[in-house]
């Protein structure tokens, strides 16, 4: 970060609604991108409460629009069922933060009946559409952005969250810094997708000591960043800012997905499909309750996440839940500096959420992509360079090495010949390069306690026992299979998803007693992680 950005960086730590602040952000973007300029002044227009430098800002404004430099306003969707409390911090948070010439508000009520009706029916700046029963949250959504102004951009807000002094500035800023970004989004501190800042994850909100300390981190957050800008495959409903022209252009959320859920997934999939892209903007935080309506009958939400997984999955011809996530067990042990230009191949790349995650972390890097599943090629190409393959017969391009890293994360044990694989990247892979792979491991006490009691090794369509799976691997053998391709193992870990009960520990223990090396470790290690270095 320059000095000028560093200096106006401080000036908002120090006081977030510091309009000179904005005004000199405004300065900096003029040449570079002058409706980020529009944003900044509009932003300190809000903030001055000097009549004098208001009447300047405004005069800038004007010139601004007269030169064809405009951003348009934002229409907050916001859907209402019960909970009026929440609805009310909210819309108060909006007012409090938000300029009234940057924004409409319309609230979609889905047939209330604690008093929110009564109370929003009060709220003059708002406008309100009247459900008289619960249309769900895609419909919903719906209909408030076809009630919205068509010369406005789309924010659809749960009525479960606190919007920060400059929440919705940053994500504007997000979304205008970029003209192939579709959608941005926001972190918070509850939310999937990797959109919860680490810090925010720890902090109570339901007490006064927690809430306040959330608020402070959030408002911290909401500042200048090096590298404020992650792509993802989809953004979170709860908080996303879509650009008029992308509705315009791909249309509204699908309603088979109502009442809710997986409908933000299936979104973002579309927003990448129509050439745009999704943002997730590290530099604007929102506070978000959770789970206000699903989360108050967890069995139904279970089973409405079953059935619109399904749903997905007959849409787009593919299990997306298994592709979408970005594997940060294995990113974790990537451990470069973070300017460094890395070269980056990833067997079994699914969607290209770990590529997006890698080139976040890695600007510099170069990420490529390979994987058997064609539905997911299309999106993946929008984080790496990506080819539909099966790596057994696959004629590798690429020239000595090549990568400094090649990743593979459940891929080896679906292939007949994992070590043939793993010896013909070893030419590929840079003298001191890396793989980092994952894979199952047949010792854990699931599959051996009913191997050894009840004789049996049955094969199931998900786990270690998957039926795609065509080799079984302990953590000897894994690392057997590493050394006699020409790696030397680095670093190794595991994850323990599920934990033995006491009747499971017992066996687990008598097996353990069972070693030559006595190994507990073995038995509840559900999956192995391991990096090595070519020799």
């Amino acid at each position: 970060m320059n000095e000028n950005l560093q200096k106006i960086k401080n000036m908002i730590g120090e006081n977030p609604t510091d309009y000179q602040a904005f005004l000199e952000l405004g300065d900096y973007y003029l040449d570079e991108n002058p409706y980020l300029t529009y944003l900044c002044l509009e932003n300190a227009l809000f903030y001055c409460n000097d009549e004098a430098a208001k009447s300047n800002i405004a005069s800038v404004l004007g010139e601004l629009i007269n030169a064809g430099i405009y951003v348009r306003p934002v229409s907050f969707i916001i859907l209402s069922y019960n909970e009026k409390n929440f609805t009310q911090m909210c819309l108060d948070s909006i007012r409090r933060t938000v300029p009234t010439s940057a924004r409409d508000i319309i609230v979609v009520d889905n047939a209330s009946t604690d008093g929110s009706v009564e109370y929003l029916k009060e709220q003059s700046d708002i406008k309100l559409i009247q459900n008289s029963e619960n249309q769900g949250f895609p419909k919903g959504c719906n209909q408030g952005i076809e009630a919205s102004d068509p010369n406005t951009d789309i924010f659809l807000l749960n009525n479960d969250t606190i919007m920060l002094p400059n929440s919705l500035f940053w994500l504007r800023m997000g979304l205008y810094s970029d003209e192939n970004y579709g959608a941005t989004g926001s972190v918070t501190n509850y939310a999937s997708n990797m959109q919860v800042v680490k810090e925010a994850r720890e902090m109570d909100i339901l007490t006064n000591e927690g809430f306040d300390s959330l608020y402070g981190l959030g408002v911290s957050v909401n500042n200048l960043m090096n590298n404020p800008y992650e792509e993802k495959i989809y953004l979170v409903g709860f908080a996303e800012l879509i650009k008029r022209n992308v509705i315009d252009e791909i249309g509204l959320l699908d309603e088979r997905f109502s009442p809710g859920n997986y409908e933000d997934v299936d979104y973002g999939l579309r927003i990448i499909n129509g050439g745009y892209k999704n943002v997730v903007c590290h530099n604007s935080f929102i506070i978000h309750f959770g789970s206000v309506s699903f989360g108050k009958d967890a069995q139904k939400y279970h089973d409405l996440l079953r059935i619109n997984r399904d749903k997905m999955i007959d849409k787009w011809g593919m299990n997306v839940d298994y592709y979408k996530n970005a594997r940060m067990d294995l990113i974790n042990h990537v451990t470069e500096p973070h300017d460094k230009a890395l070269k980056v191949l990833e067997l079994g790349c699914g969607l290209g959420a770990s590529a997006a995650k890698i080139k976040y972390l890695y600007p510099n890097s170069e990420i490529y992509g390979l994987d058997i599943c064609e539905e997911v090629i299309d999106i993946a190409n929008a984080f790496a360079h990506v080819e539909q393959t099966d790596v057994e017969v696959y004629d590798w391009p690429w020239e000595d090495e090549f990568f400094d890293y090649v990743i593979m994360g459940d891929v080896l044990e679906h292939l007949r010949y994992p070590d043939v694989v793993l010896k013909k990247l070893h030419r590929m892979v840079k003298q001191g390069g890396h793989i980092i792979l994952s894979m199952p491991n047949v010792m854990h006490y699931s599959v051996m306690i009913p191997l050894i009691t009840e004789s049996k090794f049955t094969y199931r369509s998900e786990g270690i026992l998957d039926t795609t799976h065509l080799k079984m691997y302990t953590k000897y053998e894994i690392e057997r299979l590493i050394n006699e391709a020409g790696y030397i193992v680095e670093a190794g870990a595991y994850s323990m998803p599920i934990t033995p009960n006491e009747e499971e520990q017992k066996i687990v223990d008598i097996l353990t007693g069972l070693m030559k090396k006595k190994d507990p470790e073995q038995f509840v290690a559900y999956q192995y992680m391991f990096k090595a270095i070519k020799k």
